[in-house]
């Protein structure tokens, strides 16, 4: 990115980490809520400030800080403690009090996770423009009956699917395909369509699989409430199960998930899976803070012959080891988090992003403007680069799927797919406001 970007810790391992990893970042050690060391990492010239650490107080200190001291005009707040919801406290983060977005890992997570259980044929499935637009990932398997065709014959074999696939990951690989691509089994594909088409577009697929009835949630806190919250309030979902060690976590969830069945001991031993239903759970979602345990409870409860199992990796250290174990689906907090924290740092007129891969590729909803470069040219006159991929073009309410003649006009809704290298090359074609 073409922004300077300073990164404030007070854990030398994370800065060494973050210098080794990450190009052209400047590092600074200190506590991040400081106003000294606010002002040593260059806030007097700051315009956005985002505090992520894991401690709630220190962001809220940190945005406080950059409001009240640095006049920093964007601040970002990541809490997760339910003791300062938004929902029960807004007066708390009023313009004249609290100044900061906030942004709340675990509910970021339970969204992601909700969109599975509706759709348990997606890895992952996000809307965009109010739903109008749709963006379904999808793992092909060896049934997929769009295996071994160019994307160029698709339209010829499925004439009602209206939909491009913008991005296959193949292999570890991120590949933004041209019409001559071929679709291997174990790609997985992300396809851009109408909202109305999403079905249509995972039966053509191979993907279409019946929405879950009976899913196991193994983690009774925080997130897995949130998470069964939001399944229970699906009709495609019933018979919610919460499965926790901790006994005290237990009863407060259940205190607080009236109607569903809570059940208290050790997932990692059989009996206990057993017990708690595994065998008939259409669906288990490990969401416990410890991604040893998530990722065994997956992977024994796929060896019990469930037939869905998503696990919760904060550190996604075993990416590649989740797949070999037969888990359907790995949900990464900080992944989840980052399309919220991009909207802000993308500003100008993206009215959303979302992450892949990732964060190795993005997917933007982005709203031409009259003066805007692309208003009035041709997808082939604007000569985007290869890393780039326009999946639809939202007008007046319809959804265009477009082709080298296509014409971008002001206040069309364009959806782009951009690699993370690439971004700068599309705020160049597209007239993007930077920070």
């Amino acid at each position: 990115e073409a922004a300077a970007v300073t990164l404030v810790a007070q854990e030398t391992e994370f800065l060494d980490r973050a210098r080794r990893d990450t190009a052209g970042i400047e590092t600074l050690h200190g506590h991040p809520a400081h106003p000294p060391v606010l002002r040593d990492a260059g806030a007097d010239n700051a315009n956005l400030l985002v505090a992520v650490t894991r401690s709630d107080e220190t962001n809220m200190v940190a945005c406080q800080v950059a409001h009240s001291v640095f006049s920093i005009r964007t601040r970002i707040a990541r809490v997760s403690n339910p003791a300062y919801q938004e929902e029960d406290w807004p007066q708390l983060y009023g313009r004249n009090d609290l100044p900061a977005e906030i942004i709340v890992p675990e509910r970021e997570v339970a969204i992601a996770l909700s969109r599975l259980v509706a759709l348990p044929g997606a890895s992952d499935a996000v809307g965009f423009v109010g739903g109008r637009v749709q963006l379904i990932g999808m793992k092909l398997d060896q049934q997929s009956p769009v295996l071994s065709h160019p994307l160029r014959e698709l339209t010829e074999l499925f004439p009602e699917l209206h939909a491009r696939v913008v991005y296959i990951v193949r292999d570890g690989v991120g590949i933004v395909p041209k019409k001559d691509e071929t679709l291997a089994v174990g790609d997985e594909v992300f396809v851009v369509t109408e909202g109305n088409r999403v079905n249509r577009v995972l039966r053509s697929f191979g993907r279409d699989i019946e929405a879950s009835r009976r899913i196991l949630i193994v983690g009774g806190g925080n997130l897995g409430r949130l998470v069964a919250q939001r399944i229970a309030k699906q009709e495609s979902a019933e018979g919610v199960t919460i499965l926790e060690a901790d006994p005290s976590i237990a009863h407060q969830a259940d205190e607080i998930l009236d109607g569903m069945k809570v059940l208290v001991g050790d997932p990692r031993d059989d009996g206990v899976l057993e017990e708690a239903g595994v065998h008939d759970a259409a669906m288990l979602l490990a969401v416990t803070e410890n991604d040893e345990v998530n990722t065994l409870v997956s992977a024994l409860a796929k060896q019990k012959g469930c037939p869905y199992a998503a696990t919760v990796t904060h550190d996604n250290k075993y990416g590649s080891l989740l797949s070999q174990l037969g888990i359907d689906q790995a949900i990464v907090p900080r992944s989840a988090t980052v399309s919220k924290i991009l909207r802000w740092v993308r500003r100008g007129r993206v009215q959303a992003v979302h992450t892949l891969h990732d964060g190795r590729a993005e997917v933007m909803d982005y709203e031409a403007l009259d003066s805007s470069n692309i208003a009035g040219t041709s997808l082939r006159n604007l000569k985007l680069d290869s890393d780039i991929a326009v999946g639809a073009i939202v007008r007046n309410g319809e959804v265009i799927l477009p082709v080298g003649d296509t014409v971008i006009r002001p206040r069309d809704r364009v959806i782009v797919l951009v690699t993370h290298e690439k971004v700068q090359a599309l705020e160049a074609a597209f007239g993007t406001v930077k920070l």
